[in-house]
């Protein structure tokens, strides 16, 4: 064949040619599996170092015009090579794992193997993710990088996975793997022992004597016997109520946070506003930049009025808007995915109005959105809720008092938030109806209420936070009857330069952060800021002193995810934590 230094084998036929690439006449012949390929040797080199080392290493294939490889597949082998003469390379969901395996045998150039891990990283989702986490960290694959972001998405998103059918086309040690994981984002442990059910109704050929040594290794029970026999009952036994009966059993798996912090400024005094994201380590109250806002708003500042809540691993936020104008309100409700390592930011929906300085709170599978301002600060009573799963709203029964930048919160399956004066209001989905408590012991209304939080230490209460008036003051709530049960849980002076940026709980504690001003002719505005935390230990009563937080001086929104670390290859390395 024309540009061949010999012609081919008899009965072999050329099936690609980089003629149609390159001019030059070829001077090597490859055979993939019978299938041959008229290429240029001094390209083969360039881009990979496999052939490299054939050519230079005085290897017997040196003197070769005709080299066979039985180790690769064609169709990935013919991608790559188009890629070393064009430069482009485009995977797709089909050829991603046998183009990565193939690109890691050749040994190719970063540039490639960057564009197939990027297209990996870009591709993890509910339906992918396993294949991704197990298929990049195996005898023939090795991409740590991706298994890692893999492995997060997968332990941030258990709750998803458990509503697909993904758990169940798991082998058994992949699956032991993923569920003995303690950094396993799982709401109640009774979770993990119904995946094991279900997972052992699709594959029967466990053995019944395994499932104990199972149970140990997936599950956190208290480890005596008869906890373990009971939970070995649950999942073996076709009644499905024994699940119900075995929450005294098992222990809850210890959760650890980071604090992230939305509409963020840093404090590296290059300032670019305050569109960015910041993850706060507790251990270190260390920020570091996680993520831009860019996606949301352009050109944030200071008083965005934007709700946000937070749903196990996801955060939303809808409305508010930069006030550069009538038309710059945010009317995407925006989901963002910490676990994602890309692309974290999509929009869910839209607002049916331009809403700012409003509450949004989620029960089950739903947002619902009340309270704030409208256009032209019009009040806004109406309470709205918005379905993830179709993408429709529902118009609700209004409120019964209107509040700006209401403080509100979910218990089960209804909705708190605190009024002006001395009640706190509450909204059953179910039945869809406002109930009115009247609380005898609120501060006074110079202090207004900024948070409230679901109170661990006991059923049915709460914890509202008040500011004004130089002071923020921490209250508990029991709602026994009508009649609200509540006392003072600590009380602390504001200097005038302080103000309350937010709070969450985490464990134990209730970490409150707050915003100090100074004087600084260095800087433009003649002011600077820093972000400062205190804890207080919800079961002591202790509050710690203020502690700086370094790398950020100032955030709009600040909410509670669950921690987890980057990792190393979980099969190689089940224990290295970064």
């Amino acid at each position: 064949m024309s540009g061949t230094v010999k012609p081919l084998p008899l009965g072999l036929q050329l099936t690609w040619s980089a003629a149609i690439y390159d001019p030059r006449p070829t001077d090597l012949i490859l055979l993939v599996q019978d299938i041959a390929f008229g290429v240029h040797k001094d390209v083969l080199q360039t881009n990979c170092d496999y052939f490299r080392a054939m050519f230079t290493l005085q290897m017997v294939e040196l003197t070769k015009d005709v080299i066979t490889l039985n180790l690769f597949q064609p169709k990935p082998f013919q991608i790559l090579l188009e890629s070393f003469y064009s430069g482009y390379l485009q995977p797709t969901e089909d050829n991603i794992f046998s183009l990565c395996e193939t690109a890691q045998m050749l040994q190719v150039s970063s540039s490639l193997l960057s564009k197939c891990s990027n297209f990996l990283l870009s591709w993890i989702n509910c339906d992918s993710v396993f294949d991704i986490m197990f298929r990049s960290n195996s005898t023939t694959l090795y991409f740590p990088e991706v298994h890692s972001a893999a492995k997060r998405y997968a332990l941030a998103h258990f709750s998803d996975l458990l509503k697909s059918d993904v758990l169940h086309k798991l082998s058994l040690e992949e699956l032991c793997i993923y569920l003995s994981d303690k950094y396993l984002v799982v709401e109640k442990e009774v979770e993990v022992v119904g995946a094991l059910r279900t997972w052992f109704q699709h594959n029967d050929q466990v053995p019944t004597h395994t499932v104990s040594d199972i149970v140990l290794k997936c599950v956190h029970t208290h480890e005596t016997p008869s906890s373990i026999q009971h939970v070995v009952k649950a999942l073996i036994d076709s009644d499905e109520s024994h699940l119900n009966d075995i929450s005294v059993f098992l222990k809850e798996r210890q959760k650890l946070h980071d604090i992230f912090m939305f509409w963020s400024l840093s404090d590296s005094g290059v300032s670019t506003g305050y569109g960015d994201v910041f993850r706060v380590s507790p251990s270190t109250w260390q920020a570091s930049k996680y993520d831009n806002m860019d996606a949301v708003e352009a050109l944030p500042v200071s008083d965005m009025g934007t709700a946000v809540c937070c749903v196990a691993s996801v955060v939303y936020l809808s409305g508010g808007g930069n006030k550069f104008g009538a038309v710059n309100w945010i009317r995407d409700i925006w989901m963002f995915d910490f676990s994602l390592p890309v692309e974290r930011w999509t929009a869910v929906g839209k607002l049916t109005e331009s809403r700012r300085h409003h509450a949004m709170v989620s029960v089950e599978n739903c947002l619902f959105i009340f309270g704030g301002f409208g256009k032209f600060r019009v009040r806004n009573i109406k309470l709205e809720c918005f379905h993830l799963s179709t993408g429709l709203w529902e118009v609700l029964p209004v409120m019964l008092e209107h509040v700006v930048s209401p403080a509100a919160v979910t218990s089960g399956k209804t909705i708190y938030y605190l009024g002006k004066g001395q009640t706190i209001y509450s909204f059953n989905t179910i039945v869809k109806s406002w109930t009115c408590y009247q609380c005898q012991s609120l501060p006074s209304p110079g202090v207004m209420s900024v948070a409230m939080h679901v109170d661990p230490r006991k059923s049915n209460s709460f914890l509202g936070l008040f500011s004004g008036d130089g002071k923020c003051c921490l209250q508990s709530f029991h709602l026994d009857g009508p009649i609200v049960q509540a006392r003072e849980e600590c009380s602390l002076s504001l200097d005038s330069n302080l103000t309350f940026a937010g709070s969450v709980i985490s464990g134990a504690n209730m970490l409150l952060f707050f915003c100090t001003s100074k004087e600084d002719t260095t800087r433009s505005s003649g002011t600077s800021e820093s972000l400062i935390v205190r804890s207080f230990c919800l079961q002591t009563g202790l509050l710690t002193d203020s502690q700086v937080i370094t790398g950020v001086c100032n955030a709009l929104s600040i909410v509670c995810l669950p921690h987890i670390p980057v990792t190393q290859c979980l099969l190689l390395s089940p224990n290295a934590d970064q």
